[in-house]
């Protein structure tokens, strides 16, 4: 063989990709699968892809943004008795007796007679409900963060409690008969005018607080401030 014969030039790789030739060469140098880093999976299945074979990291915690149990506040705080009847019951001591100074006797004579106030008063029961409804197929899989009938529950009190927490405040029987009253409707019903200190908007001070409070303590109400909270509800409610 001739020199010119064993010559090597660049024209001798021309047409050609990098070190494998052209056309298919480098895609079949490429033997590893490969999962990537998709989220959804390939719409067809191609040689190479192991997408199908990776599994999906789902956390075990339920990552909860909504309201939480921490929110319901005035229910945790409100005493709750069963109620036995559909109307319910109770009385009240209004008044020991005449407010007058009369205590005051000579030796040897009879005080005045004084007699208390008692009325007595009834409310009737309301009820609150809802609803959630679980396949059968959903109770029987193996679910990422709890049983879902359990979960499911335990989201259905929630909605429950958040409407109550609500209605204690806003519910009006007037508007609604299915609807007990709440706060609102109970102060504006049966407080003074002059015991309810409404500042449409304006700042709390000092001094707004200090009147609440002796409104909250005086006759006729009697009331207990006890914190800043109550002392609100308070002011509003006396």
């Amino acid at each position: 063989m001739s020199m010119e014969t064993n010559f090597v030039s660049w024209k001798d790789y021309e047409g050609m990709d990098a070190f494998a030739g052209a056309g298919n060469d480098v895609a079949d140098l490429h033997k590893a699968l490969n999962v990537g880093s998709d989220r959804d999976a390939p719409v067809s299945a191609n040689a190479g892809d192991g997408f199908a074979l990776r599994v999906e990291n789902l956390d075990s915690t339920l990552r909860v943004t909504t309201f939480k149990m921490k929110h319901i506040r005035l229910w945790k705080q409100i005493t709750k008795k069963a109620a036995w009847n559909t109307v319910n019951e109770f009385n009240q001591l209004q008044s020991y007796g005449d407010d007058i100074d009369d205590a005051w006797i000579g030796e040897g004579e009879l005080p005045n007679e004084s007699d208390s106030i008692y009325e007595r008063k009834y409310d009737f029961t309301k009820y609150m409900g809802t609803v959630g409804v679980v396949s059968h197929q959903a109770t029987l899989i193996k679910p990422a963060n709890a049983p879902v009938l359990v979960q499911e529950t335990t989201n259905r009190t929630m909605k429950l409690l958040r409407n109550t927490e609500r209605a204690l405040f806003k519910a009006d029987s007037s508007l609604s008969a299915l609807q007990y009253d709440g706060y609102e409707k109970l102060i504006l019903d049966n407080a003074p005018a002059g015991n309810i200190i409404d500042l449409r908007g304006r700042p709390f001070s000092e001094d707004v607080l200090n009147d609440g409070a002796m409104t909250v303590h005086d006759s006729p109400n009697f009331g207990t401030p006890t914190d800043l909270n109550s002392m609100i509800t308070g002011i509003y409610a006396c």
